[in-house]
């Protein structure tokens, strides 16, 4: 063992020898203390004070800290990947699963054109973004209240909206409220004895009648020949009706829709008296539609303010013994919205050819063979067919 000789010297004498002492003794006890922290780790001499990854340029990834440690400077966001402790990224290309059309981002700051390469009738982003797809037929029809639209991705016609409520149909992709003032008389013919009402799907008629008044000059002129109660209109908006044989014959006669019908059913209820054309008694609250037939004789007397067909209203110069709305329900309330019927039957006979200028007989409910015209409220195109 090294023991240190200690050589002790003798202090100057005077005032500078205390100051001397105290000053050894101070620097003995900081040393002294100095070597007590550093061996209890409180006190470190020269310590290393490790470097941040924003020091170090350091993306991601662990690195030296610069003390014999390791710093955790964490990964890439979206399609970035850790390379060297630098993001790398890697863009998606059009192709991939979700990019088969149109303009995308490409997950890295870039722009894609994938193009319009969907097929006939699919749509870019029909269903999802950047993605072939069927569009949504109500949407693109405006997202109609209620009806059919055409879906062409699968080739029908497919419903939108809600149904109806009861007291409305859909016309014109809205719900309306049904009312009696949409009911026509669409067709009527005395040669086979029907009339023909049209107006909403499944409408009530059960309190309107089809009366036929007299209007020629004799003892039954003004008087009402048959009053029919009506029903339902069917689910394409008919009510066909079937009238006696001959009950209306080939004179002046006019036809009313009216509503509310309290007067007689038997031929016995005169409505014009004075047998001038006026009414003096009306069995009903209102009328709803009406068309009349002037067969031209003298004095003969019609009560339309409607259409009234005369011999020559269409300048065939004969008596009118049926016809037709043409097209199918229109209504302007004149003699224009009708055209005669083929006193030949075509439409109602088999085998019967059609006379130009003239319409079919098409009752929904007496159809003959080979004429299934089915026409759906409101009219979209000519039911009623008039020959060229």
């Amino acid at each position: 063992m090294d023991v240190t000789p200690v050589v002790w010297t003798r202090l100057p004498r005077g005032p500078v020898g205390p100051l001397i002492a105290l000053w050894l003794v101070l620097w003995a006890l900081a040393y002294l203390a100095g070597c007590t922290l550093e061996r209890s780790g409180v006190f470190t001499p020269d310590p290393c004070v490790p470097a941040s990854c924003q020091e170090l340029a350091i993306e991601c990834g662990p690195v030296d800290d610069g003390c014999g440690g390791f710093l955790d400077c964490g990964g890439c966001g979206g399609r970035s990947q850790c390379a060297n402790n630098e993001c790398e990224c890697h863009p998606l290309e059009c192709g991939e699963p979700g990019l088969e059309c149109g303009e995308a981002d490409d997950g890295c700051g870039g722009q894609l054109a994938c193009g319009d390469t969907c097929e006939q009738p699919e749509m870019c982003g029909a269903t999802a973004p950047n993605v072939c797809g069927c569009p949504d037929a109500c949407e693109t029809s405006g997202r109609p209240e209620c009806g059919l639209v055409w879906d062409d991705c699968n080739a029908e016609a497919i419903p939108c909206g809600r149904p109806c409520p009861p007291s409305a149909t859909c016309v014109e992709s809205a719900c309306a409220e049904l009312t009696h003032y949409d009911v026509l008389i669409n067709e009527f013919s005395w040669e086979f004895d029907y009339a023909e009402l049209l107006g909403p799907p499944n409408l009530d008629l059960g309190d309107l009648h089809l009366i036929a008044i007299e209007g020629d000059r004799n003892t039954d002129q003004g008087r009402i020949r048959f009053a029919h109660p009506l029903g339902t209109l069917d689910d394409d908006g008919y009510l066909t009706i079937e009238l006696d044989d001959d009950f209306v014959g080939t004179g002046t006669v006019t036809l009313l829709l009216v509503r509310d019908y309290y007067g007689a059913t038997d031929g016995s209820t005169d409505v014009d008296t004075n047998g001038n054309g006026i009414f003096n008694f009306q069995p009903w609250s209102e009328i709803i539609d009406g068309v009349a037939i002037d067969d031209g004789a003298v004095d003969a007397r019609t009560y339309s303010e409607l259409a009234v067909l005369s011999r020559n209203f269409d300048g065939f110069g004969a008596h009118v013994g049926g016809a037709s709305r043409v097209p199918n329900g229109v209504d302007t309330d004149t003699d224009g919205d009708w055209a005669r019927n083929d006193p030949g039957g075509f439409g109602m006979v088999p085998g019967a050819a059609p006379a130009p200028g003239l319409a079919a007989h098409t009752p929904a409910a007496l159809r003959g063979p080979g004429y299934n015209v089915v026409i759906k409220w409101p009219p979209t195109h000519a039911g009623d067919r008039r020959s060229e």
